[in-house]
């Protein structure tokens, strides 16, 4: 919907010392009339029920988050939430419509590789599952944010792990990834740290953590008018190896909650 009322607009370059007053006011013109497009249908019926789907979706993963990470908990004493996000280099700005699900289609191979190899790492051991979401930037492309959770009882280091995990995704993308490590900045977060090793019993940090993964379920409306509906929202939770039977409810959660 978006792209579409803008089309007339993409790749027209208006910082050329060639573009006359005339093409100025036409490029003004167009603009307006790309603007009153998308308010004619952000506000007809069907836009509003389409809303209302994605609002009542969001809820529904919400929900099926907290649960899986209550799950989570429930199996393990600890757990070391680590928070990376996965990124590309040299993402441009959106010039054509076909740029993004070119883009995205390429991010999913990449993604879809990078936990295929996770499994191999040394450091994944005792790995217990992750969420991710894939996000589409108009000026950084498509992104990942990801949360792994591993079994605290085994694992410290979270700053390490996340560190890892950003030099994996750097050798699948061969180079062309890039990476911010959450858990090296814990300041930022300053009292609203969720991340990090949590205990159990430790019912705020619990709480800060649910705060934290309650971002990944959000509408990424930038996404949602680049890819027009091509992709699902991105949202899921994996295992590595085969589960015990004192974790299978929480593989259970995990496959039929997200996604």
């Amino acid at each position: 919907m978006f792209l579409d009322s803008f089309k007339p607009l993409l790749g027209v370059e208006m910082e050329s010392r060639f573009a006359t007053h005339a093409h100025g006011e036409d490029y003004v013109r167009k603009l307006n009339q790309g603007v009153q497009r998308v308010r004619e249908q952000v506000r007809s019926e069907a836009f509003g029920r389409k809303l209302e789907s994605r609002r009542r979706g969001v809820d529904k993963n919400a929900k099926s988050l907290r649960d899986y990470i209550d799950a989570l908990f429930a199996a393990h004493g600890k757990l070391l939430s680590v928070r990376v996000d996965l990124s590309y280099k040299n993402a441009g700005q959106i010039n054509h419509p076909g740029v993004p699900r070119e883009e995205t289609a390429r991010a999913i191979k990449d993604r879809d590789r990078f936990f295929r190899e996770l499994k191999k790492q040394p450091f994944a051991e005792h790995y217990l599952g992750c969420v991710w979401k894939l996000e589409y930037g108009l000026f950084r492309g498509p992104h990942f944010h990801v949360l792994l959770f591993f079994d605290g009882a085994k694992v410290r280091q979270d700053g390490l792990f996340a560190k890892l995990a950003g030099t994996l995704w750097g050798q699948i993308t061969q180079g062309r990834g890039d990476y911010f490590n959450c858990n090296a900045h814990k300041e930022r977060y300053g009292n609203a740290l969720g991340i990090g090793m949590i205990n159990r019993s430790d019912l705020e940090k619990r709480a800060l953590l649910q705060v934290a993964a309650s971002y990944l379920v959000k509408v990424d409306y930038v996404r949602r008018l680049t890819l027009e509906g091509a992709y699902r929202t991105f949202v899921r939770c994996m295992r590595l190896g085969r589960p015990s039977n004192k974790e299978r409810h929480v593989d259970d959660l995990c496959s039929r909650s997200l996604g």
